[in-house]
């Protein structure tokens, strides 16, 4: 079922889900869809997008993704502050 309480990774859960439940993937050699790559509105949103994945895999409480994710948030954070100088 698609889930739309994801706001980025509605469709990463759905597919998770299908995964954990058994279905069968198939590599197919044309390409299916477009990815909008780094402007789109999960890449616009990291922190969304990372949590959520996180969540969808059931480790969003864990002590190592709240390390991985803080991680994340001072990295950019320091890129964004370099590249103001």
């Amino acid at each position: 079922m698609f889930d739309l309480s994801f706001k980025c990774c509605a469709d990463y859960n759905m597919l998770y889900t299908m995964y954990k439940n058994g279905a069968v993937f198939s590599h197919v050699g044309i390409p299916v869809t477009i990815i909008e790559g780094r402007y789109g509105f999960s890449q616009a949103h990291v922190n969304i997008q990372r949590y959520e994945e996180a969540k969808v895999r059931g480790i969003e409480k864990t002590i190592s993704f709240k390390f991985y994710d803080m991680y994340k948030r001072v990295r950019a954070m320091i890129k964004r502050l370099l590249k103001r100088a």
